[in-house]
């Protein structure tokens, strides 16, 4: 076989096709760039089911896309098909896809496959990514620990988070800076700290420690969100963590602004996102918190509705029966 492994010229050209409209895609983040790569694809694996490059593009598309289950399945079948073909990047991005269904399985098996593969490879570039994407995994377990209050975790976590931020900006500083590795390296190190320091923030405020202690964290979670976003522009990932923590920033300062800054945010990341369920909940919250219920409750109906599913719909539903009631309450 030929042409990145298929004899079919016309898979060939579709999936070329598809790959550099998905590239374009990275750099303007236009949706409709994504949408079209996908679909040219599709096409591609309909005319060769087996071309692994196709496969390989295909599962990127999936994920950017938030098809999180339908990445996971592309990935682990090219790694089971063509255990050779880009095994550090399938590894990767398989490891990805896991973390991004945000779910604490998801986020043990991702965690496996980042140590491992920090461990196995031999490019710098790589480990410093490996790195990068450990600090965020365990910045998420951070999340559910905050959320639960469970000490023995948080004093689990927090740490991993940063000894995993210094590794990898160590090592990327030795690596080549044009590499797209070191780049993503760079935003995901200062996206996790981000992170961390956002939810030690709301952990201050919930224990009654003075304000001013989390606005101080507050602010210094976005001072690492704008620098992600250096990094990689537009990034939906880091504008989600934004909006996030300008609704959280709320909680302490009960400043219409606050609320306001995070609504605008939601609706950039909804033209990035209009088929994930996350950026619709938290766009609800924002609104019924703002006193537009029927707004509100309009967002949260749309979520329930949306294929790709980041939130248990209980929490959508209860969020919306308060919409639905006028609640405007935290």
């Amino acid at each position: 076989m030929k042409n990145h492994g298929t004899s079919d010229e016309e898979a060939f050209a579709m999936a070329h096709e598809g790959a550099t409209l998905l590239e374009r895609y990275r750099v303007s983040q236009d949706r409709s760039l994504l949408e079209m790569a996908e679909q040219h694809l599709q096409r591609a694996l309909a005319r060769d089911p087996g071309f692994p490059f196709a496969m390989f593009t295909h599962g990127v598309a999936l994920e950017y896309l938030g098809n999180h289950e339908g990445a996971i399945d592309r990935f682990t079948r090219l790694a089971e098909r063509y255990p050779e073909y880009e095994a550090e990047d399938v590894v990767y991005n398989l490891a990805t896809s896991e973390l991004c269904t945000y779910k604490p399985e998801g986020y043990r098996s991702a965690a496996k496959r980042f140590a491992a593969l920090a461990e196995r490879t031999q490019s710098a570039e790589m480990k410093a990514l490996a790195h990068a994407s450990l600090a965020t995994t365990y910045s998420h377990m951070l999340i559910d620990a905050y959320s639960s209050q469970n000490a023995a975790e948080i004093a689990k976590y927090e740490p991993l988070v940063f000894q995993h931020v210094d590794a990898a900006q160590r090592l990327a500083g030795r690596a080549r800076q044009d590499d797209w590795r070191v780049l993503e390296a760079r935003w995901l190190s200062h996206n996790a700290t981000g992170v961390a320091k956002m939810y030690e923030g709301l952990h201050m405020a919930k224990s009654l420690a003075p304000a001013t202690r989390a606005l101080a964290l507050f602010a210094a979670a976005d001072g690492e969100f704008e620098t992600a976003l250096r990094y990689s522009p537009a990034n939906p990932d880091v504008l989600s963590n934004i909006g996030t923590l300008w609704l959280l920033r709320w909680r302490v300062d009960k400043q219409a602004e606050s609320l306001q800054r995070s609504r605008e945010v939601w609706l950039n990341v909804i033209v990035f996102r209009p088929k994930t369920d996350f950026p619709l909940y938290r766009l609800g919250q924002v609104e019924r918190r703002l006193g537009n219920t029927a707004v509100a409750a309009d967002a949260l109906t749309r979520a329930l509705a949306c294929p790709f599913r980041e939130v248990d719909d209980a929490k959508i539903a209860a969020e919306l029966d308060r919409a639905k009631a006028g609640e405007v309450s935290d």
